[in-house]
């Protein structure tokens, strides 16, 4: 007992120096701002900073849903922070403290909000060097039409005050975005101001620099699931002129464009998931979107790192497809570009096209849904809409379906180009990435002249990749990505993949080109080099990142277990695990001997007569090279089938009339049980 009353008079001096003061109460008004104000007077000290200032605010109120809501407390300085912004499943904050040093951050609530809890922007930040004394004001903007009422208003100050986060200077580019007093919405972009401090690589950044760049913007919130489970709240950025008209701009040197995004990362605690796919992509020579480590304030408070990165688009600089106008529409002109995208809907649907071939797995009627991405739907005409559902869907998923899908000339590889399949393949299944194939999905067509062929790509959205997700095997180092386990989830794969790996010329150049990427690109000593190269970059900003979200060591939806307590150790599960998947790749990536295959002796012994033909007719003579039952198509030019059927019992010539052709370029094909082989057909 003497040793707690001897800890009470110790601690004592420290509780004395507390003051509270109440504020007013009543009605919050429907669809509307309320304002309820605090007098304080008499604070002694009168000077709020570090030493002694504002430790919490406490609240209790009612109201139909706190997701209608968005509370600010506003100083008498005239600086505010946003407290809570639309939090979600509660009808009322009781007793409820807001307070920096809290564990849980406002929007981790549940049920009735009824503890200690982190505000969304710091009230340490109010702690600035000005007077305490004045009034105070809780500003509540309520964005439903119910009504609702504040029960309970008061403010502490002590000698224990909320702290902002200690930000001196960084080596990072320094993005500082003013939104005029408005908070920043899912859509539509929001007018801004935005300033960029960069000295250059390897110069320190301060707050008091001159900007390398400073400008108009448009802002908004962005992302699908991440939006919601999200604290830390990535941004789509638009460089305006003037409000409503953009301007390209070359921002970091990269390619002017005027449509940008700032990427939170905030499940990803190595901060670098993203830009290392997107890296490794680009050494393997693709397009990905170029990317920079920045940190981020926003009305002058600190928001954490950042990853700056291109908006995927059409663009020289970036997708590099040829413009569509809307008055293309035949020819050559139509045939691109395109821009496609299998994703979730709750980013904005601009409308697209279903897939007649389902998914692997579709148990409850699930599809692949190809959504308009460039040209957007508001944009694209009835033209341009056919002809690209009909080369993806009637030419390229029909090819790789049917039965000469392996073929060069008819099969899937005169629609797409295997290789960057490939490729794409490589970074997602590397990554084990639970969303790949199935969401954030991309893929791309130019025009006949310039290749035609679609384009898997470019990758994106790796954030809950690269072992980040505890659900669907994702965690696991072994296991196939395409091979998506879980069939309730209503996004499932094409099933593309699953008919790659039946093709084992595919399988044998996808190895080949497999096993050459890993001498190199894919390499362990590059992949984890460019994360400790992505870290040591990091490093030092990272501190405050995680001052302002309190995160490591604590759970964030989808994080795997065990779970890290420190940024290296972050950093050094990410690389064990990649290590040991990549070992799991290279014993089970499929390796195929190239078959010996006679398909050209075939060629040469299968013989068509006449060839052109204007008889109406064409004989077949395979006299000593197929006999038994043999399956005969015919295709025209574009892929499509004129002519199928199964021939009995044969082992000599076989007559096959064209009445009903017109004149052109046909293939045909010729199978049987253990042989195929394609053969060109032109009908004058």
């Amino acid at each position: 007992m003497k040793k707690i009353i001897f800890a009470i008079f110790v601690f004592l001096p420290i509780l004395l120096n507390s003051q509270t003061f109440n504020g007013n109460t009543g009605t919050i008004s429907p669809s509307d701002t309320s304002f309820f104000s605090i007098d304080v007077s008499g604070l002694s000290p009168a000077t709020i900073d570090t030493v002694f200032g504002l430790e919490w605010l406490k609240i209790s109120l009612n109201c139909d849903n706190t997701y209608n809501l968005t509370l600010f407390l506003v100083a008498p300085d005239g600086n505010e922070i946003i407290l809570a912004n639309r939090c979600t499943n509660s009808s009322a904050f009781t007793d409820t403290y807001f307070y920096d040093q809290a564990y849980f951050y406002i929007n981790e609530g549940w049920g009735e909000y009824s503890d200690y809890f982190r505000p969304d922007e710091n009230i340490g930040d109010l702690n600035n060097g000005q007077i305490g004394n004045g009034i105070w004001t809780l500003k509540i903007v309520n964005h439903s039409g119910n009504a609702g009422s504040l029960s309970d208003l008061s403010l502490n100050f002590s000698d224990n005050p909320s702290r902002s986060v200690n930000f001196e200077s960084s080596n990072l580019p320094i993005i500082l975005i003013n939104t005029l007093g408005q908070t920043i919405p899912d859509e539509p972009k929001i007018y801004a101001f935005m300033q960029i401090i960069h000295n250059g690589n390897g110069n320190l950044n301060y707050l008091s620099d001159i900007p390398a760049f400073e400008g108009n913007i448009g802002i908004e919130t962005r992302g699908s699931s991440s939006q919601w489970v999200s604290l830390k709240k990535s941004y789509g950025i638009e460089t305006y002129k003037e409000f409503g008209v953009d301007t390209s701009v070359s921002i970091f040197g990269m390619p002017a464009e005027e449509d940008w995004v700032l990427i939170a990362n905030f499940s990803d605690k190595s901060l670098m998931r993203n830009a290392l796919s997107y890296e490794l992509s680009r050494q393997m020579g693709n397009y990905a979107s170029r990317t920079k480590f920045v940190e981020v304030f926003i009305n002058g408070h600190y928001r954490g790192v950042y990853m700056f990165a291109e908006k995927i688009k059409r663009d020289a600089g970036r997708v590099d497809i040829a413009k569509l106008n809307p008055d293309e529409i035949t020819g050559d002109e139509l045939t691109g570009g395109y821009i496609l995208k299998i994703d979730k809907t709750t980013g904005g649907d601009e409308g697209g096209f279903v897939s007649p071939f389902f998914p692997i797995n579709h148990p409850y009627g699930q599809i692949i849904y190809y959504q308009y991405e460039y040209p957007k739907g508001i944009d694209i005409v009835q033209e341009q809409k056919d002809y690209i559902k009909n080369y993806v869907v009637d030419s390229f998923e029909t090819a790789l379906n049917s039965t000469y899908y392996a073929d060069p000339e008819i099969g899937f590889r005169k629609y797409a180009d295997d290789k960057s399949f490939m490729d794409y393949f490589f970074i997602n299944e590397i990554s084990k990435n639970v969303d790949g194939y199935r969401i954030s999905t991309f893929l791309h067509k130019d025009k006949f002249s310039n290749g035609g062929k679609i384009i898997m790509g470019p990758v994106w959205d790796f954030d809950i990749a690269w072992h980040n997700a505890n659900y669907c095997d994702a965690e696991a180092v072994s296991g196939w990505a395409f091979q998506f386990p879980c069939d309730n989830d209503g996004y499932q794969p094409p099933f593309w993949w699953e008919k790659f790996f039946t093709d084992t010329i595919y399988c044998y150049d996808m190895h080949n080109r497999w096993t050459f990427f890993r001498e190199n690109v894919l390499s362990d000593e590059n992949i984890l080099g460019v994360i400790d190269s992505f870290s040591n970059e990091i490093y030092e900003a990272q501190y405050r990142n995680f001052e302002k979200w309190n995160i490591l060591g604590r759970y964030v939806w989808p994080n795997p277990s065990p779970l890290a307590n420190t940024y290296d150790e972050e950093i050094e599960n990410l690389q064990s695990w990649i290590v040991d998947r990549l070992e799991w790749l290279d014993l089970n990536l499929p390796d195929p001997e190239l078959p010996i295959s006679n398909k050209e002796n075939l060629a040469e012994k299968i013989i068509i007569y006449p060839n052109p033909t204007n008889l109406g007719y064409f004989i077949l003579n395979f006299d000593e090279v197929l006999d038994g039952d043999v399956f005969i198509s015919i295709l025209d030019i574009s892929g499509r089938i004129v002519f199928n059927q199964l021939f009995e019992n044969q082992s000599d010539n076989i007559t096959i009339t064209t009445d009903g052709f017109s004149q052109g370029i046909y293939f045909v094909t010729i199978e049987n049980e253990s042989k195929n082989v394609c053969k060109k057909l032109i009908i004058n």
